[in-house]
């Protein structure tokens, strides 16, 4: 993917509920990371009790400049045919005015390493920071995802 997207921040939250391995989600949500920068992210974490009691964490990394651009990047290119496609079917509802793109990640297959777009629940919510207007980041991102499909 050779096009500039201008990511200024990429922040990635994720749960964990009470039958969950720390480890194994924490792991999870490090693949939306590049593997060159899965060392250096530092999670916040924090704890609340649930309706019935249960342990719930939730955990946040934030990531800026160059690496934030290679983290979108990465994201997006590693994104399958499947989920390219529904990107592109929802993009409007994924950007809101200040130039922010949303996305859910299947929590369960960034286990496997895959990132596959996912609107239900056990995701990994992913946050880029652009900043361009709506429709001129848009026009970029259906650019950059139809230059990212497969044949």
């Amino acid at each position: 993917m050779q096009l500039r997207l201008g990511a200024r921040t990429v922040e990635v939250n994720v749960t964990k509920h009470a039958t969950e391995s720390e480890s194994k989600v924490l792991s999870a949500a490090l693949n939306v990371f590049p593997p060159n920068l899965r060392n250096n992210i530092v999670w916040e974490r924090s704890a609340v009790q649930g309706h019935y009691g249960n342990p719930i964490v939730f955990y946040r990394a934030v990531i800026e400049g160059e690496q934030a651009e290679m983290t979108a990047k990465y994201i997006l290119s590693s994104l399958d045919k499947t989920s390219l496609r529904y990107l592109l079917s929802t993009l409007e509802s994924r950007i809101d005015k200040q130039g922010n793109l949303y996305l859910r990640l299947h929590k369960q297959y960034l286990v496997d390493g895959r990132i596959i777009a996912w609107d239900g629940d056990d995701v990994v919510k992913v946050i880029i920071k652009i900043g361009r207007k709506q429709e001129e980041l848009e026009d970029l991102l259906r650019k950059t995802l139809t230059d990212a499909e497969p044949e």
